[in-house]
């Protein structure tokens, strides 16, 4: 969170014409009152796909059916 602020004080004290494009969007929205480029319970690091989450599904159930089996195999042993 305060590295938001610090950054507003950033685009407070640098000269526009010295801002990159991002600088220059985030002033353009912060002078106009607006919290659009602030990420409000939103993070790229959280966001998955549909095919994403049914591939981690996948993967956790073959995980446990191989341990089922392995349970198995420690409580009934085979015969020979």
């Amino acid at each position: 969170m305060w590295s938001y602020l610090f950054y507003i004080e950033y685009l407070d004290e640098t000269e526009e014409e010295n801002y990159n494009y991002l600088e220059y969007y985030v002033n353009s929205l912060v002078e106009d009152h607006s919290i659009n480029w602030f990420p409000i319970k939103r993070a790229r690091c959280l966001m998955t796909t549909e095919h994403d989450i049914h591939k981690e599904l996948a993967e956790i159930k073959m995980q446990l059916q191989m341990y089922v089996h392995g349970c198995q195999q420690a409580a009934w042993p085979q015969r020979s």
